[in-house]
Protein backbone atom coordinates (compact mmCIF):
# COMPACT_ATOMS: atom_id res chain seq x y z
CA UNK A 1 0.00 0.00 0.00
CA UNK A 2 1.22 3.21 -0.92
CA UNK A 3 1.69 6.03 1.68
CA UNK A 4 -1.29 8.36 2.18
CA UNK A 5 -2.46 11.55 2.64
CA UNK A 6 -2.31 13.43 6.11
CA UNK A 7 -5.46 15.89 6.22
CA UNK A 8 -6.79 17.49 9.73
CA UNK A 9 -9.58 19.25 11.35
CA UNK A 10 -8.99 22.69 11.86
CA UNK A 11 -8.23 22.80 15.31
CA UNK A 12 -6.05 20.28 15.84
CA UNK A 13 -3.45 22.90 14.68
CA UNK A 14 -4.00 24.54 17.84
CA UNK A 15 -4.18 20.56 19.89
CA UNK A 16 -0.93 20.03 18.53
CA UNK A 17 0.74 23.75 19.91
CA UNK A 18 -1.12 22.74 23.19
CA UNK A 19 1.14 19.57 23.46
CA UNK A 20 4.00 19.38 25.90
CA UNK A 21 6.95 19.75 23.23
CA UNK A 22 8.02 16.14 24.41
CA UNK A 23 4.97 14.87 23.17
CA UNK A 24 5.63 17.05 19.54
CA UNK A 25 7.79 14.45 18.03
CA UNK A 26 6.20 11.93 19.52
CA UNK A 27 3.11 13.13 17.85
CA UNK A 28 4.46 13.42 14.61
CA UNK A 29 5.97 9.75 14.75
CA UNK A 30 2.56 8.63 14.93
CA UNK A 31 1.49 10.59 11.88
CA UNK A 32 4.29 9.12 9.77
CA UNK A 33 3.10 5.27 11.27
CA UNK A 34 -0.37 6.26 10.18
CA UNK A 35 0.82 7.54 7.01
CA UNK A 36 2.40 4.36 6.29
CA UNK A 37 -0.35 1.78 7.78
CA UNK A 38 -3.35 3.72 7.78
CA UNK A 39 -5.13 0.53 9.90
CA UNK A 40 -2.57 1.27 12.35
CA UNK A 41 -5.08 2.29 15.21
CA UNK A 42 -7.94 0.84 17.02
CA UNK A 43 -11.77 1.16 15.49
CA UNK A 44 -13.51 3.12 18.15
CA UNK A 45 -17.21 2.67 19.05
CA UNK A 46 -20.56 4.31 20.62
CA UNK A 47 -20.42 5.06 23.79
CA UNK A 48 -23.28 6.94 25.76
CA UNK A 49 -20.35 8.66 27.70
CA UNK A 50 -18.88 10.09 24.75
CA UNK A 51 -20.81 10.16 21.27
CA UNK A 52 -20.89 7.97 18.26
CA UNK A 53 -17.11 7.34 17.01
CA UNK A 54 -17.80 4.12 15.38
CA UNK A 55 -16.44 5.23 12.15
CA UNK A 56 -12.77 6.59 13.52
CA UNK A 57 -9.97 5.00 14.88
CA UNK A 58 -7.31 5.93 17.46
CA UNK A 59 -3.39 5.86 18.07
CA UNK A 60 -2.60 6.32 21.55
CA UNK A 61 0.89 7.88 22.49
CA UNK A 62 2.93 9.85 25.34
CA UNK A 63 3.80 9.23 28.45
CA UNK A 64 3.11 5.84 30.24
CA UNK A 65 -0.09 5.95 32.49
CA UNK A 66 -2.21 3.24 34.63
CA UNK A 67 -4.43 3.31 31.62
CA UNK A 68 -1.49 3.18 29.12
CA UNK A 69 0.05 5.97 26.69
CA UNK A 70 -1.42 10.03 28.20
CA UNK A 71 -2.28 11.10 24.38
CA UNK A 72 -5.05 9.83 21.72
CA UNK A 73 -5.19 10.90 18.07
CA UNK A 74 -8.59 10.02 16.41
CA UNK A 75 -8.72 10.15 12.77
CA UNK A 76 -10.88 8.69 9.68
CA UNK A 77 -9.53 6.35 6.68
CA UNK A 78 -11.34 8.16 3.96
CA UNK A 79 -12.93 7.57 1.30
CA UNK A 80 -13.82 4.60 3.82
CA UNK A 81 -11.66 1.96 5.45
CA UNK A 82 -11.19 -0.71 2.86
CA UNK A 83 -8.89 1.27 0.27
CA UNK A 84 -8.02 4.31 2.17
CA UNK A 85 -6.25 6.81 0.44
CA UNK A 86 -6.01 9.65 3.10
CA UNK A 87 -6.71 10.12 6.59
CA UNK A 88 -8.35 13.03 8.77
CA UNK A 89 -6.84 13.98 12.21
CA UNK A 90 -9.80 15.22 14.39
CA UNK A 91 -8.74 15.50 17.47
CA UNK A 92 -5.41 15.28 19.27
CA UNK A 93 -5.82 15.33 23.40
CA UNK A 94 -5.12 13.45 26.33
CA UNK A 95 -7.30 10.20 27.03
CA UNK A 96 -9.08 12.39 29.18
CA UNK A 97 -11.20 14.25 26.78
CA UNK A 98 -10.10 13.64 23.56
CA UNK A 99 -13.60 11.33 22.94
CA UNK A 100 -15.49 14.10 23.78
CA UNK A 101 -13.78 17.07 21.83
CA UNK A 102 -13.70 14.98 18.23
CA UNK A 103 -17.27 14.50 19.02
CA UNK A 104 -17.82 18.12 19.20
CA UNK A 105 -16.05 19.17 16.51
CA UNK A 106 -17.99 16.24 13.99
CA UNK A 107 -21.17 17.83 15.58
CA UNK A 108 -20.24 21.36 15.20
Amino acid sequence: MSEVVYQWHPDVIADFRELPADLRLAYLEQIEAIKADPKLGEHLDRRASTGNLSAYRKVKFGRDTLRGPSHRIVYQLLPDSYTPSRFRVIAVRSRADVYTTAVQRLEG
